[in-house]
Protein backbone atom coordinates (compact mmCIF):
# COMPACT_ATOMS: atom_id res chain seq x y z
CA UNK A 1 0.00 0.00 0.00
CA UNK A 2 1.41 3.34 -1.12
CA UNK A 3 0.25 6.60 0.83
CA UNK A 4 1.51 9.99 -0.32
CA UNK A 5 3.44 11.86 2.95
CA UNK A 6 2.01 15.00 1.48
CA UNK A 7 -1.25 13.75 1.62
CA UNK A 8 -0.81 11.46 5.25
CA UNK A 9 -2.71 14.63 7.05
CA UNK A 10 -5.81 13.61 4.85
CA UNK A 11 -5.88 11.04 6.77
CA UNK A 12 -6.75 10.26 10.38
CA UNK A 13 -4.95 7.35 12.56
CA UNK A 14 -8.16 5.25 12.48
CA UNK A 15 -8.51 5.52 8.48
CA UNK A 16 -5.12 4.64 8.63
CA UNK A 17 -4.85 1.61 10.29
CA UNK A 18 -8.10 0.47 8.86
CA UNK A 19 -6.34 0.83 4.98
CA UNK A 20 -3.40 -1.01 6.30
CA UNK A 21 -5.12 -4.11 7.73
CA UNK A 22 -7.36 -3.98 4.17
CA UNK A 23 -4.16 -4.23 2.55
CA UNK A 24 -2.61 -6.90 4.18
CA UNK A 25 -5.74 -8.91 4.41
CA UNK A 26 -6.36 -9.25 0.45
CA UNK A 27 -2.73 -10.27 0.30
CA UNK A 28 -2.43 -12.89 2.95
CA UNK A 29 -3.87 -16.24 2.89
CA UNK A 30 -6.94 -17.45 3.58
CA UNK A 31 -5.92 -19.15 6.59
CA UNK A 32 -4.15 -16.51 7.99
CA UNK A 33 -6.62 -13.83 7.50
CA UNK A 34 -8.93 -16.04 9.22
CA UNK A 35 -6.67 -16.28 12.07
CA UNK A 36 -5.83 -12.86 12.61
CA UNK A 37 -9.86 -12.38 12.03
CA UNK A 38 -10.96 -14.87 14.77
CA UNK A 39 -8.36 -13.10 17.43
CA UNK A 40 -10.37 -9.73 16.39
CA UNK A 41 -13.83 -10.67 16.96
CA UNK A 42 -14.07 -10.40 13.23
Amino acid sequence: MLVRASRLGEVDRDELVELIQEAWLSQTSKRRANAWLATRGG
